[in-house]
């Protein structure tokens, strides 16, 4: 039993629950807006599920990667609405806890579906919906740290993609969230003293073996059925989410901000280097009989939408209309 000063009790009581507090009535009417257009993709029971512990997908996620890796130590796993865009881990005199900030999901998953919703209809009119959900992600998310959209309805709209493609998002989803939470294993696990950076990169080449190890493991049916979102397709899907921050750094450096780029980069590694440190990885983690063919072919797809997005912003930028509000 937990203690009223253990690390997870401590982060409830200090941040809100985004997901707990003020999404289930949105989530409800989502889901009937969504079933009136014949796409049926969540049951009573995984709502239910949902209801009592949003958690639940990443808890069972990360349970089989401490299994596989056989970590043996005592972690908790929280999720909350911290407003800080990050995954964190943080140790404590007699406890471990794995910290991930609502705002970091939603934004992952928004940043997916938008990429996948281009690539399925560049209409003038989706194209517009894509923009300005990219650029909600970019100023709105990104920026300010708030969860939000410009307009709801066509949030949705954007997001009634084919069912191969929502699949596909959600799979992005879910290993770029699993390539995050071993990155951060290593944080919570790893004894020896290092350079910050040096330690950042270690810990991307933890997390790229996990994700690896767990597309392995799904194809030798080691990974339980509801969880089965570890394709071969999907072993560059840390690449896409190392997308988004350099299209958040392509805005800031926009809009006059590469003073404050450089200081965050201080003693992290930027999103390109983390992107060419992991191609590096490729021959040490992945096996030669891994079919690699769609997952670059998903990748080059997804790069020719992040380019027409950022080839917008440069548009926007040089027409004044443009510029990062503070």
């Amino acid at each position: 039993m937990k203690t009223e000063k253990s690390l997870v009790n401590l982060y409830q009581t200090f941040f809100p629950s985004r997901e707990l507090e003020n999404e289930e009535a949105s989530l409800r009417q989502s889901i009937v807006r969504v079933k009136e257009t014949g796409i049926d993709t969540l049951d009573e029971q995984v709502l239910g599920l949902y209801k009592k512990d949003p958690s639940f997908i990443e808890k069972q996620i990360l349970q089989c990667i401490m299994d596989l890796n056989q970590i043996n130590v005592d972690i908790d796993y929280l999720s909350r609405y911290a407003q800080q865009l990050n995954a964190t881990s943080i140790i404590g005199e007699t406890d471990k806890l794995l910290f991930v900030d609502e705002l970091m999901e939603y934004t992952m998953l928004s940043f997916f579906i938008t990429i996948y919703s281009l690539e399925n209809n560049k209409s003038k009119e989706n194209f517009e919906r894509c923009f300005k959900n990219c650029f909600v992600l970019l100023d709105l998310q990104g920026e300010k740290h708030t969860i939000g959209s410009h307009n709801i309805q066509e949030l949705e709209k954007m997001s009634r993609l084919p069912m191969h493609l929502m699949n596909l998002a959600t799979d992005t989803y879910w290993t770029a969230w699993t390539f995050l939470i071993g990155h951060e294993l290593f944080h919570l696990t790893n004894e020896t003293e290092m350079p910050a950076y040096e330690e950042e990169m270690k810990a991307d080449a933890y997390g790229y073996s996990v994700l690896i190890q767990m597309i392995l493991a799904q194809k030798e049916n080691k990974i339980p059925e509801e969880i089965q979102v570890f394709h071969e397709y999907m072993y560059l899907s840390p690449i896409m989410l190392l997308e988004y921050y350099r299209l958040r750094d392509f805005y800031r450096e926009l809009c006059g901000k590469e003073i404050q780029k450089e200081i965050q980069y201080e003693d992290h590694p930027k999103p390109e280097e983390r992107q060419d440190h992991l191609f590096e990885l490729f021959d040490t983690y992945v096996p030669d009989d891994m079919n690699t063919e769609e997952g670059n072919a998903l990748l080059n797809i997804f790069l020719d939408n992040i380019d027409i997005l950022r080839e917008q912003l440069r548009v926007k930028k040089k027409l004044g209309k443009l510029e990062l509000r503070d």
